[in-house]
């Protein structure tokens, strides 16, 4: 299970649970996130983002290329690239997060 295109998920009955893909899983995921009854909220230091963003795109990579699925990486990392600031090179170490670039 860790390594195939499967994943196991809980169902509605005690104990039991389903089989599903893990790309399909990924996409309803992030499918019902968009709906319009949740909003993002961003409530953690921007000091924090700086620190999160680099390991959360090193985890998404590393997903998508065991699964070798470049699609999912891209739906992976589509919620970093709407909704946090963008990442400069000029005058900043590798990963560091900016608020402006310009």
């Amino acid at each position: 299970m860790r390594t195939g295109p499967l994943a196991a998920v809980n169902a509605d009955k005690d104990g039991g649970f389903a089989l599903t893909s893990k790309k399909g899983l990924a996409f309803a995921t992030l499918a019902q996130i968009a709906r319009s009854q949740y909003e993002e909220l961003l409530v953690q230091p921007d000091s924090l983002l700086q620190d999160i963003v680099p390991e959360y795109v090193y985890a998404c990579k590393s997903v998508g290329e065991k699964l070798q699925d470049e699609q999912l990486t891209e739906a992976l990392l589509s919620i970093v690239a709407e909704g946090i600031p963008q990442v400069c090179d000029e005058g900043l170490d590798h990963g560091q997060v900016s608020q402006t670039c310009g």
